[in-house]
């Protein structure tokens, strides 16, 4: 549900829980 823009804009560690969830 989350938007791809916030991973860029979050830290790499909640950026890849947010990839795992909004990307997967």
């Amino acid at each position: 549900m989350l938007e791809p823009k916030n991973n860029a804009q979050l830290p790499a560690i909640p950026g890849k829980r947010y990839f795992t969830i909004g990307e997967v």
